[in-house]
């Protein structure tokens, strides 16, 4: 029972934090998962050049200032072939 609340209180932690920065962090760790450590660094590179967004920053500071929850915009479909 502790492991899964505890769990619960780390998912909604996460949850949380800003889609975009979720969604980045996953596809650097599922990708280090399979390369060397040289190529996930280069992966993590391009990918914070990529989704580094001072709207996003902004909001994050702000609310952590004011100690309450950041709103975050929601990430919009992918369009799948």
């Amino acid at each position: 029972d502790a492991l899964v609340a505890h769990a619960r209180k780390l998912a909604a932690s996460i949850a949380a934090k800003s889609p975009l920065a979720i969604a980045a962090s996953k596809l650097a760790l599922n990708h280090a998962r399979d390369h060397s450590t040289a190529d996930a660094l280069q992966q993590m590179a391009l990918l914070q050049s990529a989704v580094f967004d001072i709207d996003e920053m902004a909001r994050a500071i702000a609310a952590w200032q004011a100690k309450k929850p950041a709103t975050f915009d929601p990430l919009g479909a992918i369009a799948r072939p």
